[in-house]
């Protein structure tokens, strides 16, 4: 998702809900250096969306 040039960060933001846990481990690990010892949806979502928009 955030390999795609063309796509805005907007779409890349609303496609987050959509994602499968697995897909969001794998952005998780392209934005972070190792995984959070919160592993709820929502919290790893948020900080997705954060490092998204930096």
């Amino acid at each position: 998702m955030t390999d795609i040039p063309n796509s805005s960060i907007s779409a890349q933001l609303a496609a987050l809900p959509s994602l499968p846990m697995a897909d969001l481990w794998a952005l998780w690990d392209q934005h972070f250096p190792r995984r959070p010892s919160h592993r709820n949806r929502h919290y790893v979502e948020s900080r997705l969306a954060y490092r998204i928009q930096e």
